[in-house]
């Protein structure tokens, strides 16, 4: 989805399109970082890893420093939402992973939902997290209301502003285009093979 929206050209390597742990296991000795890892941005000589690194720099080859904040503020206000969301993030898949992940929904819901709550007020009745246009948190943020949207459990019924938030979002041309791709298609969160998700492939 990132890189949809930002209109990047790289090679944005993960768990999905095929790439298997043969291939993961034979590549990450090449690569030319002390840290190799799932995902990994590589472009020329550069290769960056981690999720949170590799978005970042996404955002800045292909010249959108505003998904990171317009000004000081909208940094604050990005950084901060971000490390609700990643809050949230972990959580889920703690659940996801779980063998008796179907037992665990209602206390994997119960220990979300301050966090949960307070989104709910950051977004408001605005489109995205900060008005009118998706920065770097929001991507975050549509992708644990698309974990929870798959959930038997409905946790996002008690949250009017999360849901609109969620439609806006997944309106996006971008993410319409997304959802005919066969990535879409073969997303997994419970039951088998629960995959963890990344943005950088939605």
């Amino acid at each position: 989805m990132l890189r949809s929206l930002v209109g990047s050209e790289m090679c944005i390597r993960d768990r999905f399109k095929g790439y298997s742990p043969q291939e993961w296991q034979r590549d990450k000795e090449t690569l030319n970082t002390p840290f190799p890892n799932l995902p990994y941005l590589k472009k020329g000589d550069v290769v960056v890893a981690e999720s949170e690194a590799v978005m970042i720099h996404a955002a800045l080859l292909a010249n959108r420093p505003d998904l990171l904040g317009r000004n000081a503020k909208e940094k604050i206000v990005v950084a901060t939402s971000r490390g609700v969301c990643i809050d949230v993030q972990e959580e889920l898949f703690k659940l996801f992973f779980n063998p008796n992940w179907e037992a665990e929904q209602p206390k994997t819901i119960e220990k979300i939902t301050p966090k949960l709550v307070g989104l709910e007020k950051l977004v408001g009745t605005k489109k995205f997290i900060l008005g009118e246009n998706p920065l770097l948190s929001d991507f975050l943020l549509y992708q644990i209301l698309l974990f929870l949207s798959r959930m038997q459990q409905a946790p996002l019924a008690p949250y009017p502003n999360l849901q609109n938030y969620f439609r806006n979002f997944d309106n996006l041309p971008e993410i319409q285009a997304y959802h005919q791709t066969d990535a879409y298609r073969n997303l997994s969160f419970f039951g088998q093979a629960p995959y963890r998700l990344s943005l950088i492939h939605i």
